[in-house]
C-alpha cells in the first residue's frame, strides 16, 4: 500500500493547496479559458484551481484578497507562497491543515466550518495532473461539474482526492456551483450559481479474469499482486472499473493447474477491490463451475467486499442488473447477459434491455457470446443480437469469451465491442490470446468516445504494449475489420469519436 501510494504521487495529482481569503468582487481574466471569463463582473468567485504544471495566479491577482488561508503539503505551499506574495503584494497568509486520517463525513464537516467561518471566501486548489488522455478528461469532467463524489476516482493520491472533496463541499456550501476550466490546463475558476455542465459517463473496460488455476500458482508464488505489477495505475481515473470474472468464488477455490473447472479462493473479492476494481460481470460459462451454490458464493463475496456485480449464467434477469447515479443525478445501468453454454432467449433480453432504457440515462451492456479464437464477430450470434440490442435502447456493448480481440462497430450512433480478448489468463500457447484490449469509454447523451489501451500479456502478467508493438498490432487490428478511411486513422490515434 505505501509502495502504491508512492507511485501514485508520482503519476497522479499531487496534494496541492487549499486557499481561503477575503476578497473584492471578480473582475479578472485567466488565460486559456475558453470562454471570456471577465464577463463574469460583479459575481463573486469562490473558489480556483491553480495548475502547478501551468501556473497561472492572474485571477488571484485581481482579486486581490487580504487574507489567504494554505493548506498544503509543506514544499508545495512553500512554492506557491512565494509565488502568490509576488502577485498579491501585502497579502497575509496563514497555513491551515486538513484532519488527520478523515472520512468523507469530516472532510465536508471541515469544508462547511470553512465557510460558516469566513464571510467573503477564496478557496484556491493548487495541483499537478499526469496520467493518460482518459484519465485527464474524467478530471476535467468531475472538475466542471464541481462534484466532490467523483473527486474520490480521480487519478491522484489519497490526499489530492481529500483536497478535491474539500474544495467541491466547500463551495457546494456556498452555492458557488459555475465553473469555468481552460482549454490547455486545469486552472479552473468557481464562483455563485448553478453548475451548468453535464456529466459524463467514465468506464474503464477489461477483458476475461480467470484468477485460478495456473493463474493462481504464479499469484501464490509471488504475491497476489504479481498479475498487475505492470499496471499499477489503470484501474483508477473512471466512474466505473469493469471487467469480467471468469469464475466463480468459492471457499479456498479449486486448484488445479489445468482442466476447464473454475474456482477462485474467496480472497479474490477483497483483492479486486483495494486494486480499484468497481464492477464485475458474473454472466459467463464458467460462473457456475462450482454448482449453483458457486454462483450463490460469488455474490455474497463481491457484496461483502463492497464489488458491484451484474449477470445471472441462464437468463436475462431484472434484479441482475446494476444500477448507479452520478452527481448530477444521471443514472448509468450495466446490463451483463451470457450466450455460451445456456442459449439466451433473445427476446427476453431485448425487452429487459428496454425496459432498463426507461429506467437510465445510460445503458450499457456486456455480453459473453460468439466462437472462441476468431477476430470476426459471427453473424448471427453476435452482429445481429448487438444490432438488436442496441435498438432497444443500449447506448454501449462490450463483449467478451473469444478469448482474442475483436473488430468493432459503429451501428446508428452506438459502439459495439465484440470482444476485449483475454486480460488475466493462463493461455500462453497463442501469440493472439496473450494480445489484449482495455477501453476507456466516455458517453454523453449525444456523444461517445473510446480510447484504445491496447496491451501483451506475459506469463499472466499484462502491460499496455511499447509503441513499437502498438504500432504493429493496431495494422492488424485494423484488418480485423471493415474500416472507413476516418476510422482507421482515429484508430491509429488512439480515440474513436462519435
Amino acid at each position: 500500500m505505501i509502495e502504491e501510494k508512492i507511485y501514485l504521487r508520482k503519476f497522479g495529482i499531487f496534494f496541492g493547496v487549499l486557499i481561503i481569503g477575503l476578497l473584492v468582487n471578480f473582475v479578472g481574466s485567466g488565460k486559456n479559458f475558453t470562454a471570456n471569463v471577465s464577463s463574469i463582473v460583479n459575481d463573486e468567485m469562490k473558489g480556483a484551481i491553480i495548475d502547478l504544471d501551468n501556473i497561472d495566479l492572474t485571477l488571484l491577482s485581481e482579486a486581490q484578497p487580504e487574507k489567504i488561508l494554505l493548506i498544503a503539503e509543506p514544499e508545495k505551499a512553500d512554492l506557491l507562497e512565494g509565488k502568490i506574495k509576488e502577485e498579491v503584494v501585502g497579502v497575509e497568509i496563514e497555513r491551515v491543515e486538513i484532519p488527520e486520517n478523515p472520512t468523507r463525513a469530516d472532510l465536508v464537516s471541515f469544508a462547511y466550518k470553512l465557510a460558516e467561518n469566513h464571510e467573503r471566501e477564496l478557496l484556491v486548489l493548487g495541483l499537478e495532473f499526469e496520467g493518460n488522455d482518459f484519465q485527464k478528461a474524467f478530471a476535467r469532467n468531475v472538475i466542471e461539474n464541481v462534484d466532490k463524489f467523483g473527486a474520490r476516482n480521480v487519478f491522484a493520491a489519497e490526499e489530492s482526492q481529500q483536497a478535491l472533496m474539500v474544495l467541491f463541499s466547500y463551495l457546494d456550501k456556498l452555492g458557488a456551483l459555475k465553473s469555468e476550466v481552460a482549454e490547455e490546463s486545469f486552472n479552473a475558476v468557481f464562483w455563485e450559481g448553478a453548475n451548468a455542465s453535464s456529466r459524463r459517463l467514465y468506464v474503464m473496460g477489461f477483458g476475461d479474469m480467470m484468477l485460478g488455476r495456473y493463474v493462481r500458482t504464479l499469484m501464490d508464488k509471488h504475491g497476489k499482486d504479481y498479475i498487475f505489477e505492470k499496471m499499477p495505475n489503470m484501474f483508477t481515473g473512471a466512474d466505473i472499473v469493469f471487467g469480467n470474472l471468469e469464475g466463480p468464488i468459492k471457499g479456498q477455490g479449486f486448484n488445479k493447474n489445468t482442466g476447464m473447472v473454475f474456482g477462485f479462493n474467496e480472497d479474490i473479492a477483497p483483492f479486486l477491490k483495494q486494486k480499484g476494481f468497481s464492477l464485475l460481470s458474473i454472466a459467463n460459462n464458467h460462473a457456475t463451475d462450482q454448482g449453483w451454490d458457486g454462483y450463490e458464493t460469488t455474490k455474497v463475496a463481491l457484496d461483502q467486499s463492497g464489488l458491484g456485480w451484474c449477470g445471472h449464467p441462464s437468463e436475462p434477469k431484472e434484479d441482475s442488473v446494476y444500477y448507479q447515479t452520478l452527481e448530477d443525478n444521471k443514472k448509468f445501468a450495466f446490463v451483463c447477459l451470457h450466450d455460451v453454454t445456456y442459449k439466451l432467449d433473445y427476446d427476453a433480453a431485448v425487452k429487459l434491455v428496454e425496459k432498463v432504457n426507461l429506467e437510465a440515462d445510460f445503458v450499457l451492456i456486456s455480453i459473453h457470446w460468439g466462437y472462441e479464437y476468431t477476430h470476426q464477430p459471427h453473424d448471427k450470434k453476435q452482429v445481429e443480437l448487438a444490432r438488436r440490442l442496441i435498438d432497444a435502447g443500449g447506448d454501449f456493448i462490450i463483449g467478451h469469451h473469444p478469448h482474442v480481440v475483436q473488430t468493432f462497430e459503429e451501428y446508428n450512433g452506438k459502439l459495439i465491442f465484440y470482444s476485449l480478448g483475454n486480460f488475466v489468463f493462463d493461455q500462453y500457447w497463442s501469440k493472439e490470446t496473450q494480445e489484449e484490449l482495455a477501453i476507456g469509454i466516455e458517453l454523453s447523451e449525444s456523444e461517445a468516445s473510446v480510447y484504445l489501451f491496447p496491451m501483451k500479456s506475459e506469463k499472466s502478467q499484462s502491460r499496455l504494449m511499447s509503441e513499437e508493438e502498438r504500432k504493429e498490432w493496431i495494422e492488424r487490428f485494423i484488418k480485423y475489420g471493415n474500416y472507413s478511411d476516418d476510422l482507421k486513422n482515429q484508430i491509429r490515434g488512439g480515440k474513436i469519436s462519435l
